[in-house]
């Protein structure tokens, strides 16, 4: 997650596979935010996926629908 507020001293992520969302985790709980939205995901369908302290949830275009720009 790249955002104005994004630090590299929280998480080493050059020497780590952690996945994006284990990240938001880190960044959310380390910001205390308990809600945030996030625009333009480029997950296609409908699903969710749980970390240990948020859920992400999404809606996008249907998978064989073509992305825009990237989005979906």
């Amino acid at each position: 997650m790249m955002t104005g507020m994004y630090s590299t001293d929280v998480i080493d992520l050059e020497n780590t596979d952690l996945k994006k969302t284990v990240v938001r985790d880190a960044e959310l709980s380390r910001w205390q935010i308990e809600i945030a939205a996030l625009q333009e995901a480029r997950l296609a369908g409908a699903g969710s996926i749980s970390e240990m302290d948020y859920n992400c949830f999404w809606f996008g275009k249907a998978p064989e629908e073509p992305c825009i720009y990237g989005t979906g």
